[in-house]
């Protein structure tokens, strides 16, 4: 869900959960908490009552 170039519909959404395990990519760590922070601001953004 982090792909930028899929457009994603988060409107029906009461909750988001997020996990973080060993085959998330090949990135740092720094870099993946980097683009999960930036995912969850832009959907506290849109999406404020989620």
């Amino acid at each position: 869900y982090m792909d930028a170039d899929i457009p994603r519909d988060f409107r029906d959404i009461d909750i988001a959960a997020f996990n973080i395990g060993s085959n998330d990519g090949d990135m740092s760590s720094e870099n993946f908490i980097a683009a999960a922070s930036e995912m969850i601001d832009d959907l506290r953004t849109r999406y404020p009552d989620m």
